[in-house]
Parts: C-alpha cells; structure tokens; sequence
C-alpha cells in the first residue's frame, strides 16, 4: 500500500465531513483512511458509524491531545507514506494524489503548496524549495501537504510534550539529521485556518514551545547566528548591505521583529475580545 492518510478529529463534525468526501473523491485508490476521533460529542463519531464501511479504521475515544491522536494513528498506518489529513483540510483537486504518485516518489519528505482557508478566503501559502534552515528557523512547511515516508515518522513520532509545533519540530529535525526533501510544484491541500495554532490567544505560548524546540536542537550560539540569517533574508533589499556583515545589527533587527510579532499577538488578542462583548 503507497499511502495512509490520518486523520484527526475533536468536535469539527461538519469539516470531518468535508475530509471524508474531499478523500473518497480521489481518482488514486491505492490508500487507507484512518480516522482518530478525540471523542467527541457533535455527532463526529455518528458520521464515523456511517462512513465504517468507506474507511479502513475508525474509534472515537478519548486522547491526549491533537499530537497523540496523530501518534495513534501512525502507530497503525500501513503504507509507505502518510499524509496527515485533519478535520476541516481537503485536497484541492480530484487528481492531487495521482499527480503524486505518478512521479513514483523516493524521498524522505515530499511536499508542496497550500491553500489556507478561511471567511471563504483562500489564500495561497508557496513553500520555499530547497528548504533552509533560516526558513525553518521562523516558519514551516504544512503537513497537510507533505508525503512522509512511514519509517522516518516511526522513528520521529510527533513530541506529545508540545502542544502547537510538535509537526515544526519534526520537519526541523529531519532538515538538522540531512533527509531528503523534495518539492512538488503544485497545491496539494486547502487546510483549516480556524485551527488552534492559529488562535490569537495562544501564539505566546507557540513562541514559547519554538524557543524551547531550538534551543535544544541548535543550542545558543548556533540560535544566535540563524537568527541573524533569518533577519537578513526578511529585511528589505536595501538595508541588506548595511546590515550584512554585522552579527550585532542582525540581532536587534531580530529581536525587533520578535517584538513587532508579540504586539501584533497582543492586539489580536485584544481586538478579539472587544468583538466578543
């Protein structure tokens, strides 16, 4: 079997809904659909007693949370790739998973574009090729649109100890150990904006877990000199030659990002709860 797609789910019956159908609409066969339901108590695992017969393993159950389910569902995957597919993110089109396969893929990490969604917006997210590591110093690429080869997912299963970034961390530590990436020049998921690593109130604690998750990969001095890379490669054009050369200069420009992000955290927070009274 070439692919075991997981998914997750904790009350999101109606985006549960849409994965099911985005995945039975593909034109590719050779895959198994494993649902990890949290249990929920929105009619999620109704639909799942609906959908048993489509599906090639379903429970609804308690968990420790979404890095856990997505361990479960590893643990039982059989293919020789997974994609992890979660409540609410679809495939773009109808032939995303043949147009994959049809390459004969090889690599650690396969992985293209997304698409994310939300208000009824989509709005394209164009992943770098080749990753850097300055790149996956401040971002990632989704794993809604990544192929992972089942055997270097088993021997890196997500950290439960995280709650946000433990899918960062993973693609992190397959760059830092040398895998092999490779990317595809096409949209392959439209994935949920509404999530909870995009939830205003809970961004602190995200930079928090980042900073913990570099720290220990990369320890201080090398966090220092990425940090410095990554600010040049954001800065505009021409404040690059004033700043190249100066470890220092990178650092506060840095760090004055940090800061700009933390407020712009602050005030979403802010004007989310002014809407909500």
């Amino acid at each position: 079997m070439q692919l075991s797609i997981i998914t997750v789910n904790l009350n999101n019956s109606q985006g549960l809904q849409k994965t099911l159908e985005s995945v039975r609409s593909q034109s590719f066969r050779d895959y198994e659909h494993l649902v990890i339901d949290g249990g929920s108590n929105d009619g999620s695992a109704a639909l799942l007693r609906q959908w048993a017969s489509r599906l090639s393993y379903a429970c609804s159950e308690p968990d420790q949370g979404i890095f856990n389910a997505m361990n479960k569902g590893l643990a039982i995957a059989k293919g020789d790739y997974l994609l992890f597919l979660n409540a609410g993110d679809t495939l773009v089109e109808e032939e995303t998973l043949q147009k994959l396969f049809a390459a004969k893929p090889t690599a650690d990490v396969i992985y293209g574009n997304s698409q994310l969604v939300g208000n009824g917006v989509e709005t394209p997210h164009i992943y770098p090729h080749p990753l850097t590591l300055p790149f996956l110093y401040v971002s990632s690429i989704g794993h809604q649109s990544s192929l992972i080869r089942r055997v270097v997912q088993l021997e890196h299963p997500y950290d439960e100890s995280l709650r946000l970034v433990a899918d960062w961390k993973f693609f992190l530590q397959c760059f830092l150990e040398g895998l092999q990436f490779t990317f595809v020049d096409q949209a392959i998921a439209c994935f949920d904006a509404t999530g909870v690593s995009n939830r205003p109130d809970l961004h602190g604690l995200q930079r928090a877990e980042r900073h913990a998750v570099l720290h220990s990969l990369l320890g201080k001095s090398e966090m220092r000199r990425v940090a410095g890379q990554a600010a040049l490669y954001h800065l505009p054009a021409g404040m690059k030659p004033f700043v190249r050369w100066s470890p220092a200069l990178l650092r506060l420009c840095y760090s004055a990002g940090r800061t700009v992000r933390c407020l712009q955290s602050q005030h979403l927070i802010w004007k989310q709860r002014r809407l909500s009274r």
